[in-house]
């Protein structure tokens, strides 16, 4: 048998359907940007999740630096996609980071950290993991 969990055959799907409902909002407070986006719905078919009740709430704050920079940050109680989902009636994940954007004449590189709780980061653990990040995203103007 493989070491690899990815190679051995599967006892359990890991899935779930969800119906919900999104919002999307960019608001500006003078010269800084503020992306919401919130999530909610439920599942209306799950196998091998302990949850019924998703949501999610993703804050992104841009503040200019200057003309070729800006600083950008999501709180931490904010999350990244499936990580907040609600066990028990309280929320179990979350995550956070902060960095730059550099912006130049062709493309745009933001360099951000951050760290990260998530609950069902092993399935079958069914613990949540928690871990820092660190990346490089390069985007075309």
């Amino acid at each position: 048998m493989s070491r690899h969990l990815s190679d051995r055959p599967k006892r359990d799907a890991i899935a779930w359907n969800e119906l919900g409902a999104r919002l999307l909002r960019r608001i500006s407070v003078g010269p800084t940007l503020v992306d919401l986006d919130v999530e909610g719905g439920r599942a209306i078919q799950h196998s091998f999740v302990d949850y019924t009740w998703l949501g999610e709430v993703n804050v992104l704050v841009r503040h200019p630096i200057n003309e070729r920079s800006a600083s950008s940050g999501a709180p931490a109680d904010s999350s990244s996609p499936s990580t907040r989902n609600w066990r028990a009636g309280r929320p179990d994940g979350r995550a956070g980071r902060g960095g730059v954007r550099l912006i130049g004449r062709a493309a745009i590189m933001e360099i951000f950290a951050g760290y990260e709780n998530r609950v069902d980061a092993y399935p079958l653990d069914r613990e949540p993991q928690h871990w820092g990040l660190t990346g490089l995203r390069l985007l075309s103007r």
